[in-house]
């Protein structure tokens, strides 16, 4: 199975979809998200939650992060956007971008490199595996190589890698980029339609949630 295809099966039976009409999406074929039966926790107390599943490695999340990022920046202030690399056994090289991505995130540079990284993977074909080819990455863009390196090398990187796979496992991710709306709703591009799409429903579905916090 290629595990970039855009399949989601939670542990929990995500059958139950709320209705496409309640937020505007009547006529469509296929409701471009679901509501989760039982809700899941979040991490961004008085936030409104986007927890997004990803993998560099994927195309589907390359084209998507452009657009992703200019809706990251127009949120309000009560919605956060929390990124989440997945980490699939059997899949070494979501190991090596997974550890990129929690050194970045631990460094707090996420936010900064988060683009260049897709960029680096599927313009520039760079091999994250190799050493050489990280360290000139690093030096492309500005980075502390003795900073990075012992985070990237840390004890505590085991752990930060292994809440990335227990994660994946948890949410029994299956393919990227998917997304959960504070812990209620799940959708993803493919199903809603498309890139632009998908924003979209998020959208909707940020503003069903604001709603329901508010009554």
């Amino acid at each position: 199975m290629n595990l970039t295809r855009r399949h989601l099966s939670l542990g929990l039976p995500l059958a139950m979809a709320v209705p496409a009409a309640a937020l505007g999406h009547e006529g469509h074929d296929q409701t471009p998200f679901s509501a989760l039966p039982v809700p899941l926790p979040t991490e961004s107390p008085g936030k409104i939650e986007v927890l997004e599943f990803f993998w560099y490695g994927c195309p589907h999340c390359a084209s998507l992060e452009p657009h992703l990022q200019a809706w990251k920046r127009r949120l309000p202030a009560d919605v956060v956007l929390r990124p989440e690399h997945v980490v699939w056994d059997g899949r070494p090289e979501t190991m090596v971008h997974a550890r990129l991505f929690a050194t970045l995130q631990a460094l707090d540079l996420l936010d900064a490199h988060q683009l260049a990284v897709f960029d680096a993977v599927h313009k520039e074909r760079i091999n994250f595996r190799s050493d050489p080819a990280l360290a000139g990455w690093l030096q492309g863009r500005g980075i502390d190589r003795a900073a990075f390196e012992a985070m990237y090398k840390s004890f505590g990187m085991t752990g930060r890698l292994s809440r990335l796979r227990n994660l994946t496992n948890t949410y029994q991710i299956r393919g990227v980029p998917v997304f959960f709306i504070n812990g209620r709703y799940t959708t993803e591009p493919h199903r809603a339609g498309g890139e632009q799409q998908v924003l979209a429903v998020m959208d909707r579905l940020v503003a069903e949630e604001r709603k329901r916090l508010a009554r």
